[in-house]
């Protein structure tokens, strides 16, 4: 037998060690919290579940305080996850409960004031703001609930912006910004601005420029919070898609329980802290 540390939470398990003489990649299941683990090449050791490169995100112990006069605000407490490359990752709890600030810290928004905090195996706690700003740039798109479109410019314009920023050139940023738009169905509407559109086509703008510079991971807070049943169902299986057929890394921010659900797992949260880890029949599996 070999002993096994989950990295989500924290517990030792033991495994049969054929297991990893016999796999060219073994993997384990966490019996605590169903959390799969790709298990690391050292077999003489017990193995935390962190040995491997195929991780999108990994937390150790990450809190994040905040000070407001002499009180201090614990928003975060003692976090543990692994995220792996290409999963779909729901995130849910009551507001308040620190998703949202999860999902900044995830996205190089915000800095954690404990732990450590790796996004695609980079050390964002050793990063400077110049460099959190070219993992952002280069690895991570975001969707917002509220879009956070420039309602008087087009949704092309729209798309291309987070390409101007990353330097593509403006042949290459224009073709490759219609091509997106064209993927969301919305080929027909470029030229529109976003305050001529529903809330649903601005929403896929939104997606569009998640993708305009082609990231590993996309972050999604509380995507169809601002649209109806409809509408979000719409924009929920283009969400999907990005994973499924394109190796996504998704993480996503939701209140909504049947939202939740597109993803393979969910980690609930309650008081800043991570209460459940669930597999979702069938997805989490997989």
């Amino acid at each position: 037998m070999i002993n096994i540390r989950c990295g989500n939470c924290e517990k030792l398990f033991s495994i049969e060690k054929q297991i990893l003489d016999d796999e060219i990649s073994p993997r384990a299941v966490c019996p605590y919290c169903n959390t799969h683990l790709k298990i690391g090449v050292d077999k003489t050791k017990t193995c935390n579940g962190l040995c491997s490169s195929n991780m999108a995100v990994e937390a150790r112990a990450v809190d994040k305080v905040y000070k407001l006069g002499k009180a201090e605000y614990h928003a975060l407490k003692d976090i543990n996850l692994n995220i792996e490359k290409g999963e779909f990752i729901s995130i849910m709890g009551p507001s308040g409960c620190g998703k949202s600030t999860l999902l900044n810290l995830i996205g190089c928004l915000d800095t954690a004031t404990a732990g450590r905090l790796r996004i695609g195996g980079n050390d964002v706690s050793a990063m400077n703001e110049n460099e959190l700003a070219r993992l952002r740039s280069h690895t991570i798109g975001f969707i917002f609930q509220t879009f956070n479109l420039i309602p008087r410019t087009s949704a092309l314009k729209n798309v291309e912006l987070a390409m101007i920023f990353a330097g593509v050139p403006r042949e290459t940023r224009r073709k490759r910004a219609r091509m997106l738009l064209e993927k969301v169905g919305l080929g027909d509407r470029m030229w529109h601005a976003p305050n001529e559109l529903s809330g649903g086509e601005r929403q896929r703008i939104s997606i569009a420029r998640a993708l305009s510079n082609n990231p590993s991971m996309i972050l999604a807070d509380e995507p169809t919070g601002n649209l109806d049943s409809k509408r979000g169902t719409e924009i929920m299986e283009i969400i999907r898609g990005l994973k499924e057929r394109e190796g996504k890394t998704v993480i996503m921010v939701t209140h909504d329980k049947d939202i939740a659900r597109y993803a393979d797992r969910i980690y609930h949260m309650k008081d800043g802290a991570i209460s459940e880890v669930e597999s979702v029949l069938g997805r989490g599996d997989s």
